[in-house]
């Protein structure tokens, strides 16, 4: 394998490894609920599987900060063959699992990429394979891996990328995070994203012959009708999407509201953060004056809404939906959704509602609507790249003075070479 070859292998590594960590610590409690997947597949003990939030999220940024570091280890070149070998074991033990998952699990995906980017579990063990190729290659010539930064240095760099892990994983736990991949994001239709486009093809059979057409544009007398075919033309982005109480469903009633609304997500009420509790009774005094609608939307039962309520003072009415919707509308227990016409204008976590207080307290409406403006105007591209920036400089400028500082050391030992060769020469002529 030639040198190309070898860094090619390891670039493409490094590149899956920096973004499986990155996207991980961006939003470590999504990951978390990964976690909780696996204890529960795996059979292990229900404190772990349900009742340990906290030793999920733990684990979650442990393994973002483990990934993330050997991305940047086999980037920058640092301690080779150890990381060549880490790289090696760490891929053997992901496409042995991706395949059990595969073969055996009834687990949809391995959450490598978190919601950032979804793959089948097939897609996810053939990915794998052709990485465990590449590490293959990387510890038969680890040694060929280019080094961008002194050995001396290096744990610079190593010390720095875990405190960019861990400060960007403890923001994201603590508000909500930096970036949102999953696709209850800001700026969302929530009507557009749940409906799905469909085509019906109707086969007819008339004077011994057969025709097709849509089902839009069935003749008078069509004939007799042999099959129907349906085309799917645009796959709904969110799937089993439903707000409903005990009697109704009132998915389209709270979509279709023109005005303002708050929704008060809770994926899971027993736990919640109470001590938000006066905040969101502001916020629920603050629609009332104002007309819009305040709704909580909970993965619970009646009882559990009864403890929440008597807890809490809570008069607003609630409404109910899975899990797993809950989970991925909110990653913060609780949190609030700002809603117009089924839209997603913004979003807040249990620890930024004073935020959310102000803008709603403002007494224009122009104030929220500058607001929407200004998330829109940070989409995902900007945001993905504001976060890695925030990485990618402060590295750039390690490198560039461990460069410089290399530098500085080869001319100083070729002045000095220089210096002892002339005065070496010089008493070489004066002995003659």
């Amino acid at each position: 394998m030639t040198v190309w070859g070898v860094n090619l292998c390891r670039l493409v590594l490094a590149v899956v490894f920096l973004f499986s960590g990155f996207v991980k610590a961006a939003d470590p409690v999504g990951m978390s609920y990964k976690v909780e997947a696996y204890f529960a597949q795996l059979g292990l003990p229900g404190s772990l599987a349900a009742g340990s939030f906290s030793a999920s999220t733990v684990i979650a940024v442990g393994l973002a900060a483990f990934e993330f570091l050997l991305g940047v280890y086999l980037l920058v070149g640092m301690h080779r063959r150890f990381t060549s070998w880490c790289i090696l074991i760490v891929m053997v033990l992901l496409t042995t699992l991706t395949g059990y998952l595969y073969f055996f699990s009834t687990i949809p995906d391995c959450g490598c990429f978190g919601d950032a980017i979804i793959l089948s579990n097939r897609d996810t063990f053939l990915k794998n394979i052709g990485l465990l190729l590449c590490s293959v290659v990387l510890l038969v010539r680890p040694l060929k891996i280019k080094r961008l930064i002194t050995e001396r240095n290096q744990w610079i760099i190593a010390l720095y990328s875990v405190f960019y892990v861990f400060v960007l994983s403890l923001y994201s736990t603590y508000h909500l995070p930096v970036i949102d991949f999953t696709p209850y994001k800001a700026g969302t239709n929530l009507r557009e994203a749940t409906e799905a486009v469909y085509e019906t093809t109707l086969i007819f059979e008339k004077d011994g012959k057969t025709y097709a057409c849509s089902s839009d544009s069935v003749p008078a007398s069509p004939g007799k009708l042999v099959d129907a075919r349906v085309l799917t033309l645009k796959a709904p982005e969110i799937e089993n999407f439903a707000l409903y109480n005990d009697h109704d469903d009132l998915t389209e009633d709270l979509l279709n509201d023109k005005s303002y609304s708050l929704w008060l997500v809770a994926p899971d009420l027993p736990t919640s953060e109470a001590g938000s509790s006066d905040m969101i009774n502001d916020l629920y005094d603050i629609c009332i004056d104002k007309g819009y609608a305040f709704y909580g939307v909970v993965s619970a039962d009646s009882v559990a809404i009864s403890n929440w309520v008597d807890q809490t003072g809570a008069a607003y009415p609630f409404v109910q939906t899975d899990r797993e919707t809950a989970e991925a509308m909110m990653r913060s227990n609780p949190g609030v959704l700002l809603m117009k016409d089924g839209t997603i204008l913004g979003k807040w976590g249990h620890n930024d509602l004073g935020h959310l207080v102000q803008l709603l307290e403002q007494q224009k409406e122009s104030q929220i609507e500058r607001f929407v403006q200004s998330e829109k105007a940070e989409g995902l591209p900007y945001l993905l790249v504001r976060a890695i920036l925030w990485y990618i400089i402060p590295l750039l400028l390690i490198i560039g003075i461990d460069r410089i500082w290399i530098s500085s050391k080869f001319y100083k030992h070729y002045i000095y070479k220089q210096r002892f060769n002339t005065n070496k020469n010089e008493k070489e002529n004066r002995s003659r």
